[in-house]
This record gives C-alpha cells, structure tokens and sequence, in this order.
C-alpha cells in the first residue's frame, strides 16, 4: 500500500516537473527548463520526448561539451525521425566545429535535406573530413557546393583542376553525379565533350567510338567560335578531336552573316553586300579551298575586320601564332574604336594575318620576330592609351605567342595542335594575370634560338618555370617584358649583378623596383634594388646630383645597428643606380601580431628599438625621413629591422613630385612637404604617427574629415588617444601627440629627448604592473 503512494506521488512530481519544463521550454528559459528534466531524469523518466527536450535545452545553451554531447546522441537515437532535431544539433556542430564521428553523421544527413544553410554545412564538412584524412568525403563535398552553386567559372576552375591532374573519370564523375544532373549529359554537356576532349588530347588520339563521336559533334555545333576566345579555344579542341577526313556540317554563309547582323557586327548594308567581304580572304577560289581544309574553313568563318579594305592577304606559310584578349578595369565593354585600332596595328606587321573575336584577337604570322615586335609596340601603345583616359577606362591585354610552324596545308592536324597550345598559352596568362599588369601580360613559348635573336633585338623577356600548358604537356614558357627595370634585367636566375643573382620580382615602386636576388659568394638571400633607367640616366648625366646618391648610398652602408637592414654593395649596373641590403625574412609592423595581453608594452619596445636606431643613424648624419610602416618589418626572430632610408632617385621627393598619393604622405612630417630639408624632428614627427597608428588601430587621419590634401595636416584635429583607447590613453596622449605636432618646435627637441620620454613611460607600466 505504501509503495502505490509513493509511486502515485512521484507520477505526479514527474508531472509537475514536465509541465514546468515545458513551460521554460516554450519561454527560452533554458536553464531552468534543464533543472527541472535532470531532476526528471533522476526520478527515472526515459521517454523520447524527455531526451528530445533535453537536447534542445543544452542546443539553447550552446553547450557542446562531452557529457552535452552523449545527451544529444541518445536524444536522436530515440528520435530518429526528428527533423528539427537534427536541424539544431546540425546548426550548433557548424557554430562550434565539432568533428565527432556523431556529429559530421548528423551534418551529412542535414546537408541533404537542401536547406538554406547547405554550403555552409558541405564547407564545414569538407573541412573536417580533410582534417581527419578521408579524401574521397573531401571530394564528394567540394562538388557539391561547386555544382550545387551553378556558378559556371567556379565549376570550370574545378573541371580543369581535375583535367591537368588526367582525372578524367572523375571529372565525368562529378558531373553525372553534380545535384539536379541526375546521370543526364544534357546539363553539362560541354563539359562532358571537353573532358572526352581532353583526355583523347593527353592520349594523342582522336574520338574512336560512336558514342564520343556523336558528343563532340552535337557540341561542336553548339559553340560559336566567332564569339570569343574562350568559344574558339573550346571549338578548335572539340574539332581537332574528330576524323579531318570527314566533313563537318557548318554553318551556311548565309545563316552565319545573319548571325553577325544580330550580334550587331555587320551593318544591314554590309550584310547585302559580296558575302567574301566578311568571312573569306579573297574570292570564290579560296572559299573552295577552305571548305577543303578545316583550318581554313575556320579562318573563313571568323571576322576579319579588314577584308572589307581589300586587304590581300599573305599565304598560309605561317611560323608563329599570336591569341590576346582585352578586357576593361571596370567600364562594361572595350571601345569598339580601340579594337579596331589594335587590329589595325597587328595588320601591320609583315606577313601577317588577324581575325578579331570579340573583343579578343588571333594573328598568324610568317615572321615570328617582327610579329612580337608589334606586340611589344602594341602594348606600349595600351600604356599610353591608359595615361590618357579614366581609370575605369583602362585596358589590359593578356595574350600568348607560339613561335613554332603552322602548316595549315600540309597537316591540319598539326595546326590544330598548335592553335590549340598557342591559345592555352594565352590561358596560361589569364591565370596570371593581376591587377599590377599595367597594360598587359604576355607569355611567349618558342625554340631557344628565337630567344637569342630577340636579345639581340632589344626585346626582352624573362623566362618562367615549365608548366602544365594543356593535360600532360609541359612547356616552358617565358614573360614578354615590355616596361619598367625588367627591360633591362631578367628575373630567370641567369642574369647577374655583379655577384648577385636575379631570382625573382618582389614590386615595382614609383622610380625602382625590388628584386629577391642571392649572394652567390656567402650563399644568403639578398634584397636588390635597381633604379629605373630613365631616373637613373637624369642622375648620370648631373654629376653633383650623382655624387649625392653615392655618398647618401655610402653613408647608410656605415650604419651598424641591429635593427637596421645591413647594406652590402651598391654600384652602376648598364647605367642603372642599384643597392643591395639584408633580405627581411618577417612581416610588415602593422601585420605582426602583438600579444594582447601585454600590447601596451610590445608597442612600448618596437617604439623604443626604431628611436635607438634612429639615433644611430643621427649620429653617423643619416636622417631616414622615408620613415612608414611598410619600412619597418620585424623579421622571424622578432626583431625590429628599418629599411629604405631616403635616398635620391630611390625614393620619391615630396618638393618636386607633382602628385603624392596617402600612403606617401601620410607619414611624412609638414616642413618636408612644404620643401623643407627636415632633421631628426621630422622623423619623430613619422614615429609619431606610426605610434598613434599601432595603439588605436586607425591613422590619425582616417578620423580628420578635413584632410583633403597635404597642406591640410596643419589644420587637422586629431582624437585623442583616450578618447579611442580610455585610461591607458592617458599614459600615451601627450607623448604621441607631442611627436605628431604639427610645428617642429613643438615637438621634442631631438631623438634623445623623445627615448627619455618613452623611459619614463617603461618606468609607469613597470609600476603598473607590480601594483
């Protein structure tokens, strides 16, 4: 009797206890609603419902700690079914990473269900599965949220990934088995074309079953080659994997006219003119000898801009091919004028042919030296172009240079090949190209002999490493250098200065540029600077201006300090000024990362270390006065190295150069802007700014709205540093702002004065830190 009492009573503590934490439940009061199911739990409830609420108590508490973990396990294991359950622990494993066996199950079965969080849930999974080695889930979930994304360049970049490693049967893999593809060719048919394509390149083959034939032929006919590079370079593949012997249907003369009038590349009067104006070199003998020969067929097919002049074109004898592509920095479209500029100045070179698609070009060429020479004039042309016109106006040109035979009569086969290499060397510069390419990037591959010839023709290039130009086929290919000190120094691990080796372009600034280059005779890593030719002729020809340099260049390489870059040669190369200095192997001041614990007094230390150096330098009659954070690195063994002291032609001169851009004169103090030689006061002002810079995280100009130039520092206002930092501003402000005022007199004396002042500084947070 006695035992149903007690059994009675705790049914109905257990019923007050579901209630309540039901009640919490629906309020979000997860810990309270936790309480009370522990104190359920211990009474022995076990029910489904009573695990599943305990699961998302702990969800809304965000705990994923071990014992949370075991919760939520048993939870789904007497919930299978829960939807919403698994959606929670789904949410809170991505918030907080957890790669538990359990938890990457519960992940996957959620990314399946095709919610809005999906990517997410395949990136956090692909991650983790690369983690733990499981290579094939990798891969599975890099499809996914590739093909899931239906972003087509995402997805080529991934097919050609898979191409050059010769992963052909996975990339049909992946494509049969992309979401929403459900094993039909249809969706990604191209690309399946061009994986077949590919792979009977690689082999050197051409299709040999009906099934493939059929597929390259369907989607050849698909793309148009007279629309862009990319559409040619596809066709030309596609096409040179099927049987030559066997006609290709194309388009008739008058569909493809048509076409163009759509397009809007032919006038209507154009379009009723002699259809060989537009789409054949000369008359109706020539059309026939195209429809023969499949290379020429295509020639025939795209626009050539000049036929309408009556332009005769040179014969099919061609040794090298050139394919380039223009594309604007922001406007929607290049200027139709500037294309027919371009093409106009490509038909200038002797013996050769050009055909413009789209905005790209092809021309074939019988004389390979002269054909490269008007590409190095065209690019010169393109810079001149750019300083004309808005930046949103500016052009670059990325192109390749084949220098090989072309027998478009004798093996068409053969000229396929090398159109097709000739416009995956152009490929090959659209990966590489950068916002730093000026007017233009081009790759130039061909036998070393032409190399010779072109040195001996003032054209330069600087050879690159052999590279996968198409699937398992490597090619060394070489850079077209057009501007700058690369003109006349190659970066190809031959050339030398002095005993110092080139080995790699670091950046081109304003009147120099930076090499990585390696002291041969103390086998070490080396910095080297060389000066434009055009700065550093002014300076050869004006012997005072000269004396100048090498004195300043001299009096730096007596600098002996431990946090200054050591100098070690200087000279005249092919009159071009250079240096050579310590290579620091660290990460600009601004990029390193300071303990936060102890931030105030890291800064303290670097401040300290730039002022000693500075005084070094001060007593041997340096001044810096090019003083900026991307001067001061601080190397592996977290040191403080100064580099780049002022140094006529080497570094820009605030009082004669017509246009200085924030990153120049944001650190240079007002008298050396206003034409003033400066002394030690000018580079506390730059330390003064620095500093600012490293303990508030901002410029102390970022906040003066009423900086509109350089003239206006005298008039800015500046925050104070407790104003963005609080109370450990106040032991900073004065200091910092006595170092960035405005007028030297103002600002400590000279670098003695100022370390006294930062000793002082130590001698607080050294007190600080023992109360």
């Amino acid at each position: 009797m006695a035992q149903t009492e007690t059994q009675a009573k705790n049914q109905k503590i257990k019923q007050l206890l579901k209630t309540l934490s039901k009640a919490y439940l629906q309020r979000r009061q997860y810990a309270e609603a936790l309480e009370k199911l522990e104190q359920l739990g211990k009474l022995g409830e076990d029910s489904a419902e009573f695990h599943f609420d305990m699961a998302v108590a702990l969800i809304g508490l965000d705990r994923v700690d071990e014992q949370s973990l075991e919760i939520y396990q048993k939870a789904l294991e007497n919930n299978p079914g829960s939807r919403a359950l698994k959606v929670g622990l789904a949410a809170i494993f991505l918030e907080h990473e957890v790669i538990t066996p359990f938890a990457l199950q519960v992940c996957e079965q959620v990314a399946d269900m095709n919610l809005d969080n999906e990517q997410r849930l395949r990136l956090f999974l692909k991650k983790a599965y690369d983690t733990t080695g499981h290579v094939a889930k990798v891969v599975e979930h890099e499809q996914r949220v590739i093909f899931k994304s239906n972003n087509e360049k995402a997805i080529r970049t991934y097919l050609e990934k898979l191409w050059w490693k010769g992963l052909f049967d996975e990339a049909l893999t992946a494509l049969l088995d992309a979401p929403g593809g459900n094993g039909d060719q249809h969706r990604f048919q191209r690309e399946i074309a061009l994986t077949h394509a590919y792979r009977l390149l690689q082999q050197g083959k051409q299709a040999d079953t009906a099934e493939v034939t059929e597929l390259l032929q369907s989607t050849l006919e698909l793309v148009k080659p007279e629309n862009s590079i990319t559409e040619l370079r596809t066709w030309i593949l596609l096409r040179s994997r099927l049987d030559f012997s066997q006609p290709q249907s194309t388009p008739k003369r008058e569909e493809l006219e048509e076409y163009q009038f759509i397009l809007g590349e032919i006038s209507l009067d154009e379009l009723l003119k002699q259809p060989s104006e537009y789409l054949g070199t000369a008359g109706e003998e020539d059309e026939a000898s195209q429809a023969a020969n499949p290379f020429m067929e295509l020639l025939g097919r795209l626009k050539n801009p000049l036929a309408s002049n009556g332009v005769l074109e040179p014969a099919a004898d061609w040794e090298i091919a050139f394919c380039a592509q223009i594309f604007t920095h922001g406007a929607e479209k290049v200027p139709e004028k500037l294309l027919s500029l371009v093409t106009s100045h490509l038909a200038e070179s002797a013996g050769a042919i050009v055909r413009q698609i789209g905005s790209g070009f092809i021309s074939l060429s019988a004389n390979p030296l002269e054909l490269t020479r008007t590409v190095n004039e065209l690019l010169h042309h393109l810079d001149e172009y750019n300083a004309r016109v808005a930046e949103v106006n500016r052009v670059s040109l990325v192109g390749g240079l084949l220098v090989d035979s072309i027998p478009a009569q004798e093996d068409v086969p053969g000229a396929f090949d090398k159109l097709i290499t000739a416009t995956h060397i152009l490929r090959y510069a659209e990966l590489n190209a950068t916002a730093e390419i000026g007017a233009g990037l081009v790759y130039l591959s061909g036998p070393e002999d032409f190399f010779d010839i072109l040195r001996k023709n003032d054209i330069i290039t600087v050879s690159k490493n052999p590279t996968d130009i198409l699937p398992g086929i490597e090619l060394a290919c070489s850079e077209l250098i057009w501007s700058g000190p690369l003109g006349d120094i190659r970066a190809d691990g031959n050339y030398k200065i002095n005993r110092f080796v080139i080995e790699e372009n670091l950046a081109k600034h304003n009147t120099c540029a930076s090499y990585l280059a390696f002291d041969k005779q103390l086998a070490r890593k080396v910095l080297a600077r060389v000066m434009f030719l055009n700065e550093s002729i002014a300076i050869v020809d004006d012997v005072e201006q000269k004396n100048r340099l090498l004195e300043q260049i001299r009096a730096i390489g007596r600098l002996n300090h431990p946090n200054i870059a050591n100098l070690y040669d200087m000279g005249e190369h092919k009159n071009m000024f250079y240096f050579v200095r310590e290579f620091v192997d660290g990460k600009k001041i601004l990029e390193a990362e300071l303990d936060a614990d102890k931030r105030d007094e890291a800064i303290l230390t670097i401040l300290q270390k730039i002022v000693r150096a500075l005084l070094h330098a001060q007593q041997n009659g340096v001044f810096h006065h090019n003083l900026k954070p991307d001067n001061i690195w601080l190397n592996d063994a977290q040191e403080i190295k100064l580099t780049d002291f002022s140094c006529p032609g080497f570094t820009l001169d605030p009082t004669t150069t017509r246009v200085l851009f924030p990153g120049q004169w944001w650190y240079l103090a007002p008298e050396r802007l206003a034409g003033e030689p400066g002394d030690s006061r000018s580079d506390i002002y730059s330390i003064g700014v620095i500093a600012y810079e490293l303990l508030s995280g901002t410029h102390p100009y970022s906040t003066a709205g009423s900086i509109k130039s350089p003239k206006d520092i005298v008039r800015r206002q500046v925050k104070d540093l407790v104003e963005l930092m609080g109370e450990t501003g106040e032991l900073w402000n004065d200091i910092v702002m006595k170092a960035m005022a405005s007028d030297p007199e103002k600002r400590f004396a000279n670098l003695a004065a100022f370390d006294l002042e930062l000793r002082k500084l130590q001698m607080m947070f050294m007190q600080k830190a023992m109360t």
